[in-house]
């Protein structure tokens, strides 16, 4: 999102994901899609990619490399949530992933570069209105639950492809 648009960067990353999410699906879960599955995954990243190309206005090789690491990250954290549902009920693995993520990112306050840049940012504009901030907190964890419910009930790659839809809207 730093070096481009986020329309461009974020379009890219929706459409690889799925590859990624598909691949560590079946290398450490296992998963198999069926025939329909896969023509279904394969026309939704296809979708994505279309997206990505017609919205392009001057790929540069740092968006790409980064839009290929998020991806892959995003990919691996898709099988990962998958196997701890699989593990656990849905309330308690839910719990726990969010408690790794938090212990995840408060480690960048060890870092000391990272802690001041953190710690030290101006927040004068950052909200002009609390109730629109709280809601829009709200909007975003419901949705993140139905997200980590549809992994839950379905297969991570199809979950993905299908969550990439938004972008067709927006």
């Amino acid at each position: 999102l730093f070096y481009g648009e986020a329309s461009n960067s974020i379009i890219l990353i929706g459409a690889i994901s799925p590859i990624f999410t598909f691949i560590f699906s079946s290398w450490l879960l296992g998963l198999r899609l069926s025939g329909h599955q896969l023509i279904g995954v394969t026309f939704l990243i296809a979708g994505g990619l279309t997206l990505f190309l017609i919205e392009q206005k001057g790929l540069r090789l740092k968006i790409a490399a980064f839009a290929l690491a998020s991806s892959f990250f995003f990919g691996l954290s898709n099988t990962l949530t998958k196997s701890v549902f699989d593990f656990s009920n849905f309330s308690t693995g839910f719990i726990w992933i969010k408690i790794g993520g938090l212990l995840f990112v408060l480690m960048f306050l060890l870092l000391p570069a990272l802690r001041r840049k953190i710690l030290n940012q101006d927040r004068r504009d950052e909200f002009k209105s609390k109730w629109a901030y709280f809601l829009n907190r709200g909007y975003a964890g419901g949705g993140s639950v139905l997200v980590y419910y549809a992994i839950l009930l379905g297969l991570p790659p199809l979950v993905d492809a299908t969550y990439n839809l938004k972008y067709f809207f927006v």
